[in-house]
């Protein structure tokens, strides 16, 4: 399937779907290995005792941009049933091997309610799902997954806090459908270990008041060894999210205007295009030479 948004950094490339789910996911080149394949890594959200999938079309309203001049996504999101919105930046860091999101959910209702958001993800590492492994780590609140030289570490903060909730299990074999099906009660099982095919869920428990705001971050680094993904993570901490995300905003903006065009009389319309057009081929390079015709999985 086409993607609606690509980022990418020349290691890593990122494409996601219209509702702002990771359905393809490259490293260490761009355009091979592919980690996920066509799954999706689906968010969630939990209130007033129901649950609704951010992909589900009947509910919510979703509009996906571009930040002018940059590869930062910014997705808008609501919820009429629920009285939810949510803002979201997406980006890759664009010399870590970071995805990083920012998302800030809106209660529009007039009392104060406990809104519980969930993050679900579904690697198949190295394009395959035998022989993945997915482990919360209590010692830095963090899920891991690997499998050979291919580590991936998840993990977010809200107010310096990070998850509260989390799961790991079994994903499409022998008739079981993953974690996200253990969201849709609000609590998750707090499996701490599974491998084969597996999928991971955790979950932020908010208290947002009337008419308020809260913002989470949170982050996917990858690497070729547990010590790779671990330093990128502390990284992220010592920075924090805010300063990575707009180191990345100032560069792709010097990078895509580093080259003093005339423009005549075109309108700005067309030099954003033509200016997007720049940044979309920009992540489909990789950073040693290779330039892809086509990421899509076509799932």
């Amino acid at each position: 399937m086409p993607n609606h948004i690509v980022l990418g950094n020349g290691n890593i490339l990122i494409g996601m779907d219209e509702h702002a789910q990771i359905r393809d996911f490259f490293y260490p080149y761009v355009g091979q290995e592919n980690h996920v394949q066509g799954h999706r890594h689906k968010m969630g959200i939990y209130v007033d005792k129901q649950f609704s999938w951010t992909f589900d079309k009947e509910s919510w309203n979703n509009s996906l941009f571009y930040e002018k001049d940059t590869l930062v996504a910014n997705i808008v999101m609501h919820n009429p049933s629920l009285n939810i919105s949510m803002v979201m930046n997406d980006t890759v860091h664009h010399n870590k091997d970071i995805y990083l999101k920012e998302c800030t959910i809106f209660n529009k209702s007039s009392k104060s309610r406990e809104i519980r958001i969930f993050f679900n993800q579904h690697f198949n590492i190295a394009g395959a799902n035998i022989g993945d492994t997915a482990y919360y780590d209590p010692k830095v609140n963090a899920i891991i997954y690997y499998k050979g030289k291919r580590y991936f570490f998840i993990s977010g903060s809200c107010n310096n806090k990070s998850f509260e909730d989390y799961a790991t299990g079994i994903a499409d074999f022998q008739g079981k459908e993953g974690t996200f099906r253990d969201a849709e009660d609000g609590e998750l099982s707090k499996n701490p270990i599974e491998h084969g095919s597996v999928d991971s869920t955790i979950g932020f428990k908010l208290k947002i008041p009337a008419h308020g705001q809260e913002t989470i971050y949170y982050w996917i680094t990858v690497g070729r060894r547990y010590h790779d993904v671990k330093f990128l993570h502390d990284f992220i901490l010592r920075h924090s999210p805010e300063e990575l995300f707009e180191q990345s905003r100032q560069y792709w903006k010097s990078w895509v205007n580093k080259h003093q065009f005339h423009f005549y009389n075109l309108t700005d319309e067309v030099v954003d295009f033509f200016k997007r057009s720049l940044l979309t081929i920009k992540t489909q390079i990789d950073n040693r030479g290779a330039i892809l015709a086509s990421t899509d999985s076509g799932l």
